[in-house]
């Protein structure tokens, strides 16, 4: 709620009605807009889903579901207008990927650092 307008995040009407919010002063809400900016680094973020996503073993930890992604992603209703075959790798634009899928994992998400930044852009903008 603090930064929310801020940064032209969703939800801030919805934490606006929340009467058990914390209540914060103009002088927090400057210390946590500060903070958010110097500790979050949208790179760093968005290497970290791609590497995640685009892990190619079966038994490893993720931190996103390939399956979920699919599904929230072949869902119209769900997706809300989100390119739902961005997620996959695109053959005819191998350059804007770090390698490839194998063969197993042909119909498995594998994105690259646009599609991610779209993604988040989608899920934590305003429309």
């Amino acid at each position: 709620m603090a930064i929310g307008d801020s940064f032209g995040l969703r939800g801030i009407e919805a934490a606006r009605a929340d009467y058990c919010a914390t209540k914060i002063t103009g002088n927090e809400v400057s210390i946590v807009r500060e903070s958010f900016r110097r500790l979050f680094s949208i790179r760093e973020l968005i290497t970290t889903l791609v590497c995640d996503i685009n892990q190619q073993d079966a038994e490893v930890e993720r931190f996103i579901d390939r399956d979920s992604l699919t599904r929230w992603a072949g869902d119209p209703d769900e997706n809300k207008g989100f390119d739902m075959h961005s997620i996959f790798f695109d053959e005819d634009n191998k350059s804007a990927y770090q390698g490839e899928p194998k063969a197993e994992n042909a119909y498995m998400p594998f994105v690259n650092h646009d599609v991610v930044l779209q993604l988040l852009l989608h899920l934590f903008t305003k429309s």
